[in-house]
């Protein structure tokens, strides 16, 4: 077996169940569940990145995020939530070449500063590049438009 197939094989092993949640009317796919292990490889299949997750954690299906993919999202523990914190990740990945600044949106948070907290429990200081608020109704108009959802300031 080769390398590359192995890797893949260990990762389709150790992958979690994808499931799928609502919130606000929103479709959204969780990848890591709260309590599972997230963990990051580079090409040559050296983790990078590891941590296990505190929160929820996925996208929002048929959005588009100003990274090109589909809007990163992590779910607090309120159902119901007034506004949607949509935190300006700046990468700082070990991988230059393959750095990204992208969006992190936390729904389900009581305020700015908890959905802060939470992001910062997932990832280093110097990756927060700041935060816009938006209520929830005009961030799931946007983000559900034909366009590239832009959050930035």
């Amino acid at each position: 077996m080769k390398l590359a197939t192995a890797i893949a094989y260990v990762a389709a092993q150790n992958a979690p169940t994808q499931k799928s949640v609502t919130h606000s009317g929103m479709s959204i796919a969780i990848e890591h569940p709260k309590g599972s292990m997230r963990e990051i490889k580079n090409d040559d299949g050296q983790t990078v990145w590891k941590k296990q997750m505190q929160y929820d954690y996925g996208y929002i299906r048929n959005t588009q995020g100003r990274d090109g993919d589909e809007i990163d999202v992590m779910m607090g523990p309120l159902q119901q939530c007034s506004d949607a914190y949509v935190i300006h990740m700046v990468d700082m990945g070990p991988d230059v070449s393959e750095r990204q600044d992208e969006d992190k949106v936390m729904l389900g948070f009581p305020s700015a500063g908890a959905a802060r907290q939470a992001f910062h429990s997932h990832y280093p200081p110097d990756f927060y590049g700041g935060m816009t608020v938006v209520p929830v109704s005009e961030f799931k108009q946007r983000a559900m438009g034909k366009q590239v959802a832009n959050f930035a300031v």
